[in-house]
């Protein structure tokens, strides 16, 4: 399971750095297609995380099974939280204008 999460990071990583290269008034068609594969590993990666919460729990500790869960609600949205606010928090340095951020 680890292996998928590491290979669908690659690919989300590899899908953003090639978008942020591309110009999107003249490839629209590729910009369309590297969002796609995005979404895909980033659902294939979501896939993976939950199989492996669920592989590292033994048969005889499903009453933690709902920790785990809320474990990894936890985690998404502190990481969306604190990745959301950074533009806001970035726009806000001297020098920084909110068109750069």
């Amino acid at each position: 399971r680890r292996s998928w999460l590491l290979c669908c990071q690659c690919v989300i990583l590899l899908g953003t750095l090639a978008m942020a290269f591309v110009d999107i008034g003249a490839q629209l068609y590729l910009v369309a297609l590297l969002a796609l594969v995005i979404a895909t590993a980033s659902a294939t990666q979501d896939i993976a995380i939950d199989a492996y919460r669920i592989d590292i729990l033994d048969e005889n500790e499903s009453e933690k099974m709902s920790a785990a869960a809320a474990m990894a609600t936890c985690g998404w949205w502190t990481g969306y939280a604190l990745l959301g606010a950074m533009p806001f928090f970035a726009a806000d340095i001297p020098g920084i204008e909110w068109p750069d951020v």
